[in-house]
């Protein structure tokens, strides 16, 4: 048993590697909050993501040929050829950029007409919100807005940094700095270890 349980640790690293080299696909995002915010349908939702990916496909092409063009363009500069050419690839770049814009504009006007106008009325206020959102967030940093959800929790699942394997708390680093819980109020804490009730 003792061996077993040396051996533990070298298991649990050997899995994170094995996990880290199999390619995840992330699971589809619950649209659930959406879905019950505008009273979307079933047969609506399915035709917006439908939406998304004609549009993932549209861009898909033009999107490889900007890559070849910045790498071309790497090249060339590393080379020192002449600045006409780098001109031109720059200006051959954003026009690329621009057929990608143009694209999400007229996919966004086939996804606007999906939704009836009860439904694009709600989606305005929505989009109204949305334009709060740093401010919320600072106004949650400065403790101005108290949490509605624990800041803690622990699962398998893809991350930031790969397949998280769910052997912690999620405690750590994050884009605002340390972050620590306190699971009976759900108010995460600077600084203040999280203990567990026993």
């Amino acid at each position: 048993m003792k061996k077993f349980l040396a051996l533990l640790p070298i298991l649990a690293v050997w899995l994170c590697v094995a996990s880290a080299q199999t390619p995840t696909v992330p699971p589809a995002p619950s649209l659930d909050a959406l879905k019950q915010y505008l009273n979307l349908t079933d047969q609506q939702v399915q035709q917006l993501l439908d939406l998304r990916r004609q549009e993932a496909e549209a861009v898909r092409a033009i999107r490889e040929q900007i890559l070849t063009k910045r790498q071309t363009l790497r090249e060339k500069l590393q080379a020192g050829a002449p600045a006409q050419e780098i001109g031109t690839l720059n200006l051959e770049i954003h026009q690329l950029h621009q057929q990608v814009l143009t694209i999400h504009e007229q996919y966004h006007q086939k996804a606007l007409a999906i939704l009836d106008a009860s439904q694009q009325q709600k989606l305005a206020q929505l989009e109204e919100a949305a334009r709060l959102m740093p401010a919320i967030g600072q106004a949650r940093a400065l403790g101005l807005i108290a949490r509605q959800t624990p800041a803690w929790g622990c699962g398998l699942g893809p991350g930031p940094r790969g397949l998280g394997l769910g052997l912690g708390l999620g405690l750590g680093p994050g884009p605002q700095g340390m972050r620590w819980a306190a699971p009976a109020t759900g108010q995460a804490r600077r600084g203040e270890p999280y203990r567990p009730r026993l």
